[in-house]
């Protein structure tokens, strides 16, 4: 549990440092924030790559096993590969490059770290106006710990991370291209195609009432949703939760009611009301898991990302007294949070590769 507390706290640390070098603060100067952002991302690229096979859930040792066996050359081509894999097309050529040139299975692990840990600081980079808290919330609520056990879809949620700029740019034609590239790695990255109609809105009464019913919609259509889902990508996901998830519930909640209760003159800046409905879709199909099917918490995951940006933001609102009280807060809760949660996420206990 060392390691992970450890990397959970890099995040406060490194802010510390930076902003007494720099003399001033990661959240207004560019130059601070960006050696922040370095710091954290080599810590984060280091815990990723340097990470035991058997660390987290056996995906990681069915992923690791497979990168050997193409290293082995135990397919006749590319194309026998692809065609017996249960797995993306896009991935299958994924490992058999890099495996071919990288026959140790361990760089599976570290090429995924450095996408990973690019995309991932990249995108507080370009959105958050604190990235220390944005950064502990990656850690600390579920993004960061389903990141490095989902791999495959982990690859796709990366490449949407890059594909949410051309958002906000309003440029469809490469957005799209990039989402059918995530596809080729999870299919399920397909949702990230809503992403495109959530920007443009203000924060008000009209599109509140629209997105509630909206959801409430999608929620009375799951199972619906669900069949369809599994005929169009020949899968048989099923099954649904009665109990379990509500401390997530709570958070998106909490998110969600922070954002739009302190967004004052915010509530018209589209950056800022993009990243809140974002949330609001994420919390949607992490509820679909308990009205259709369990495989939606996975989906979830694509739009999770709002979170540490929403919250974060909206808290900048305050001013400097209240903004650090309020960061404390929910610095020292998401740390004592993951902390609980380690032991129900298959990460305990952590070793490294040599171990």
């Amino acid at each position: 549990m060392f390691w992970y507390l450890f990397f959970a706290v890099v995040p406060v640390w490194v802010s510390l440092i930076v902003n007494l070098r720099y003399n001033k603060s990661i959240k207004s100067d560019d130059k601070a924030k960006r050696n922040f952002l370095l710091w954290c991302g080599i810590a984060m690229f280091l815990i990723i790559a340097l990470r035991h096979q058997e660390v987290g859930s056996t995906d990681s040792q069915h992923y690791y096993i497979n990168w050997e066996e193409m290293s082995l050359r135990s397919y006749s081509g590319l194309k026998e590969y692809i065609d017996i894999s249960r797995f993306e097309p896009g991935y299958c050529v994924f490992v058999w490059i890099f495996s071919h040139i990288f026959p140790n299975a361990q760089f599976l692990f570290v090429i995924t770290a450095f996408i990973f840990t690019i995309s991932v600081c990249r995108f507080i980079y370009i959105n958050s106006k604190d990235p220390e808290l944005s950064f502990v919330m990656y850690i600390c609520l579920g993004l960061y710990s389903f990141m490095v056990q989902g791999l495959r879809q982990s690859i796709a949620m990366s490449i949407c991370l890059f594909a949410l700029e051309l958002v906000k740019k309003r440029k469809f034609i490469p957005f799209v291209l990039l989402i059918l590239l995530a596809t080729t790695f999870h299919t399920s990255s397909i949702v990230f195609l809503l992403t495109y109609f959530l920007y443009g809105y203000n924060l008000g009464i009209r599109t509140g009432i629209l997105s509630i019913g909206a959801a409430g919609c999608l929620l009375a259509l799951s199972g619906p949703i669900a069949a369809f889902g599994n005929q169009l990508f020949e899968r048989e996901y099923e099954g649904e939760v009665e109990s379990g998830g509500y401390v997530a519930v709570a958070i998106y909640v909490i998110i969600l009611f922070a954002s739009v209760v302190c967004a004052g003159k915010k509530r018209k800046d589209k950056d800022y009301a993009f990243f809140v409905f974002m949330t609001f879709v994420g919390a949607v199909f992490y509820l679909m898991r308990y009205t259709g099917v369990l495989i939606a918490e996975r989906i979830s995951f694509y739009f999770m990302f709002g979170q540490m940006i929403a919250l974060p933001n909206a808290i900048s609102r305050f001013d400097k007294t209240a903004s650090f009280a309020i960061k404390c807060v929910v610095v020292v809760l998401s740390i004592a949070l993951f902390a609980y949660r380690l032991s129900s996420d298959g990460l305990v206990s952590y070793r490294f590769f040599w171990q």
